[in-house]
């Protein structure tokens, strides 16, 4: 009792100094998202004013129920957060100057740090179902040559970069998950470059950590985006220096603008201000030393971008095939990359709020690094308008890291800037992002493949008819099956597996579900694995047995046995 009234009195002689506005205008946010999560009726009444307010607003119905589960998958994280953070703040003052924290102390909190990231993400890996792009980009490192390789960038819409760092592994027959243990390795190493080198105080880095970006679609959700984090990470460190580090300079901007198509806005914004800055401006005070290590430095940086736009400058000529080579406008997508971060429907005014403030913050304490935030964030939207949708938060979040490489070099002071990255990195925490994986099942897969494995033998043939999830499902089911597709596809996506990716078995394949049994190389019992219900006229020539296998975060499958006998179907 005595300690709770102790607890009262430090909060009330809290609310009586001169931070008591902030620190009850903190609580009451927290307390409305905690009222948000947890109280039905709540929910009910207020969201569904707002909701429909927002109907208003764009002029079309919102789902009720959609758009209040997004609002409610990050309100409890959200205060949690806002509640920890607060009563961190508020010890910090409470303590005055006896806050700061020794260099013994910070690394034991920093090494703590990182091994709890690096055991979540590792666990997550394990509980993680791999989706089509990710498995896509082992396949073709593991079946094509580089010549190959090269060839077919046209069509993917990303650089080969990638492909290469998958390659060694993917050739030498290394397990499906490898894929995701390099994304968790290449974040780990980023993690503890931004913990040990970043300019940042402890708070910002640790709820940095915690955002969705850092503890899920990066490590875990294994695609070309995770080489982004550490490549800015290391200019970042070094961009002040870059003079004295010519050449590592230009090597990391060379290799970013090989990572993906949306960051190189920001590498031409750093090239042309190298360009200016570091070799036109200053030219006659070097010496023909400096001036010719300049000319080379640059050299390297232009011939990156251009064996980027290289490979990927044949798909304006193939725009059948690569849907991203066609020009098109669409004004909704111009902020796309902001809004489609997963961020919940009644926060993304106060970010866009938020945002613009920082904007005009360091536009007005570093002009420079403004200007490479503004046109990187720019070039992003348009490109996003007219070419290349955001699509998945992989790239939507690519602004995030951009924003800590303008933070980490810009004049403003460390608390600041550090304050600035906490309150943007809590708008994107979201870490059930991360638990997803961990409670339920991203699809159905996992479930379908335990039911073939204990039901049915390995020599049994095996057709998918889906869009979404031909490549995935060929690498989650036992080594011995043979998954093969059922219908046409992009000429060079996926047509038939056995661990292997080679479209050119297509004509082996039959291409309609009644042109199964003209081929010889299948015996019954067939499985058909669907995204949808099959038409009963499609085979109603077969004894047929049907087993759907629902799940929360992607459409069901339904499994289709078919048999020519009167054999018990299980």
């Amino acid at each position: 009792m005595k300690k709770i009234n102790n607890s009262c009195e430090s909060f009330i002689t809290a609310v009586n100094n001169k931070h008591k506005i902030l620190i009850i205008l903190l609580l009451c946010i927290a307390i409305l998202l905690l009222s948000f999560s947890l109280l039905p009726n709540f929910q009910d009444r207020i969201f569904g004013k707002v909701i429909d307010f927002c109907s208003w607003l764009l002029g079309e119905h919102l789902n009720h129920d959609e758009y209040i589960e997004k609002i409610l998958d990050g309100s409890k994280d959200s205060a949690i957060a806002i509640l920890l953070g607060t009563a961190l703040w508020y010890m910090r003052k409470k303590r005055g100057k006896h806050s700061k924290l020794s260099k013994k102390q910070e690394n034991t909190i920093c090494c703590t740090g990182f091994i709890l990231f690096s055991i979540i993400t590792l666990v997550t890996i394990f509980l993680h179902e791999p989706w089509i792009d990710e498995v896509h980009a082992w396949f073709l490192a593991k079946e094509y040559s580089v010549s190959r390789l090269i060839y077919e960038m046209r069509y993917e819409g990303h650089f080969i970069l990638w492909y290469l760092i998958l390659m060694p592994f993917a050739k030498h027959n290394f397990p499906i998950i490898t894929l995701n243990i390099i994304s968790w390795f290449i974040s780990c190493i980023s993690v503890a470059f931004f913990l040990w080198k970043s300019p940042f105080t402890l708070s910002a880095k640790l709820v940095a950590l915690c955002s969705n970006a850092l503890l899920f679609w990066y490590p875990v959700v294994s695609r070309c985006y995770v080489l982004l984090i550490p490549l800015l990470f290391m200019l970042a460190s070094i961009y002040k220096k870059r003079n004295e580090r010519l050449f590592l300079f230009a090597i990391l901007l060379a290799m970013l603008s090989n990572t993906h198509a949306y960051i190189e806005g920001f590498v031409g914004v750093l090239t042309f201000s190298f360009l200016i800055q570091d070799i036109i401006l200053p030219w006659k005070q070097y010496s023909i030393k400096e001036k010719k290590n300049h000319l080379i430095a640059f050299a390297i940086i232009i011939l990156g971008i251009l064996i980027a736009f290289l490979q990927v400058a044949p798909a304006f000529f193939a725009k059948d095939k690569n849907e991203a080579a066609n020009f098109h406008f669409d004004i909704i997508s111009l902020t796309g990359f902001l809004t489609g971060s997963n961020i919940f429907l009644f926060a993304t005014p106060f970010f866009a709020a938020f945002f613009i403030f920082v904007l005009f913050y360091i536009y007005q304490t570093d002009k420079k690094q403004f200007l490479i935030l503004f046109f990187s964030l720019v070039y992003m939207g348009l490109f996003s308008v007219c070419l290349y949708a955001v699509g998945i938060p992989n790239r939507a979040l690519m602004w995030f890291f951009i924003l800590i490489f303008v933070l980490w070099n810009t004049r403003i002071s460390n608390t600041r800037k550090s304050v600035l990255l906490i309150i943007c990195a809590l708008f994107i925490m979201r870490p059930s992002l991360t638990l997803r994986d961990w409670k339920e099942d991203f699809s159905s897969l996992k479930t379908t493949k335990k039911y073939i494995e204990n039901n049915y033998k390995e020599e049994t043939p095996i057709f998918i008819k889906t869009t979404h999830y031909t490549a995935t499902f060929a690498v989650t089911l036992a080594d011995n099956f043979t998954a093969y597709h059922l219908e046409s596809m992009n000429p060079v996506k996926l047509y038939s597996f056995s661990r292997k990716y080679n479209p050119h078995k297509a004509a082996s394949v039959p291409d309609h579900i009644s042109n199964i049994e003209n081929s010889k190389r299948f015996s019954f019992p067939i499985l058909i694995i669907s995204e949808e219900q099959i038409p009963h006229a499609e085979i109603q020539s077969y004894k047929y047995h049907i087993k759907e296998f629902p799940c929360v975060y992607a459409r069901s499958l339904w499994l289709y046995v078919l048999k020519k006998d009167d054999a018990q179907i299980p």
